[in-house]
């Protein structure tokens, strides 16, 4: 299971904790990526320091700059194995 920063917002206090995600914390989506190295980008550092107006919705898991390799892939265009940045 990754791990992840989670956002999350209770009575306007926001909190940032680093926890196991399990598939079903994500959203659908066409590609899953394994990650050799990542970083936090400037506008998701935002996010952790000032909620809002940059997280849209709540939990939130920050995004991150990342060199990876596709894990699974269900569009045609992005085979498994691949490599990205």
């Amino acid at each position: 299971m990754p791990r992840a920063i989670l956002l999350s917002k209770h009575n306007d206090r926001i909190g940032a904790v680093v926890r196991e995600l399990s598939d079903a914390d994500f959203p659908e989506s066409e590609v899953r990526l394994r990650v050799a190295y990542s970083s936090l980008n400037y506008k998701d550092a935002l996010a952790i320091a000032r909620g809002e107006p940059v997280v849209r919705q709540w939990p939130m898991v920050p995004g991150i700059d990342a060199s990876a390799w596709s894990n699974a892939a269900r569009a045609r265009w992005f085979a498994k194995a691949t490599a990205c940045c």
